[in-house]
């Protein structure tokens, strides 16, 4: 499972700090990078409020695996859209597959593991995730993106996520359960 997160978060981590650059390639200004990144978050929040329903209908590891998916077709837009009040709209989009992706692989892991190694499991995620990633995402995206610009990097980006749902949905067991859930503390 650490396999396909971590293919899927090199896509976002790259496509993320790659998405101001395409932006400003656009010629969007601060202004756009700022809503880009306010409005992925403002869509988080009621997505995550809601995930418990969500898993209660199509499972936790669709959840999980459809996050990436849809995650991965927001990059692939991010290649082609040439106006980015468009690409800061597809953001709405991102923000949903974010907290899909980021609260199913914290749910799959806690469903998965033995009580004696949450931590493990969660400080393993998180390293694979955001740790990793980011170097890679960061190091190769800049490469990418100085040669070849905004088209082979949110492809490559795209097709990371749909390796990692591969990989994703190979690895987490359908019958993976979320056990109780609350929509609210």
């Amino acid at each position: 499972m650490l396999l396909g997160i971590g293919l899927v978060q090199v896509g976002v981590v790259s496509g993320f700090t790659f998405l101001s650059l395409r932006l400003i390639d656009l010629g969007g200004g601060p202004t756009e990078i700022a809503l880009a990144a306010g409005v992925s978050a403002i869509a988080e929040i009621p997505t995550i409020w809601l995930i418990p329903r969500v898993i209660g209908r199509v499972g936790l590891r669709a959840l999980l695996v459809g996050g990436i998916l849809l995650y991965g077709l927001v990059m692939l837009t991010w290649a082609g859209l040439a106006d980015p009040a468009l690409i800061v709209g597809t953001r709405v989009v991102s923000g949903v597959a974010f907290a899909g992706i980021s609260v199913g692989a914290v749910m799959t892991i806690a469903a998965l593991l033995p009580p004696e190694l949450q931590a493990t499991g969660q400080g393993l995620n998180q390293t694979v995730s955001f740790g990793l990633a980011a170097i890679v995402a960061n190091a190769v995206g800049g490469v990418v993106y100085g040669w070849g610009g905004a088209l082979p990097l949110f492809l490559g980006c795209a097709a990371l996520a749909g390796v990692g749902a591969v990989v994703t949905w190979r690895a987490v067991p359908a019958r993976a359960s979320a056990g109780p859930l609350r929509s609210r503390p």
